[in-house]
């Protein structure tokens, strides 16, 4: 008998280890909950990563990542900015219920090798 790989293999590692790194960047998106700052390398890696998920079921995983990064800063902002006028602590409560529903979803999805959306 060969020792030889079939294609399937090196597709299965491929698959797992962007399951892994999916995992990891919404970890760092948790983490951003008490540092602020870990969301921004788990975004980065998103990106760096987007192009090797296309066509698996991470790819859903990423864009939702990139997604949710941008429209929590920009909602982030709006918040922080009519906060004088009473609004902004609903806006942040809300961003924050968003925040976390999002990433909550997208982690238990991953998990389970399943589609963002």
């Amino acid at each position: 008998m060969s020792d030889v790989q079939t294609p399937a293999a090196p597709a299965a590692q491929s698959q797992e280890s962007l399951r892994t790194l999916t995992i990891l960047i919404y970890a760092l998106y948790f983490a951003a909950f008490f540092n602020g700052l870990t969301a921004i390398v788990g975004l980065i890696l998103a990106y760096i990563k987007r192009d090797d998920a296309r066509g698996t079921v991470f790819e859903s995983h990423l864009a939702n990542l990139i997604e949710t990064f941008w429209l929590t800063l920009v909602i982030g902002i709006v918040g922080c900015l009519t906060i004088f006028i009473g609004v902004g602590f609903l806006v942040l409560l809300g961003l924050f219920v968003f925040y976390l529903y999002r990433t909550l979803k997208g982690i238990l999805r991953a998990i389970d090798s399943r589609p963002y959306a």
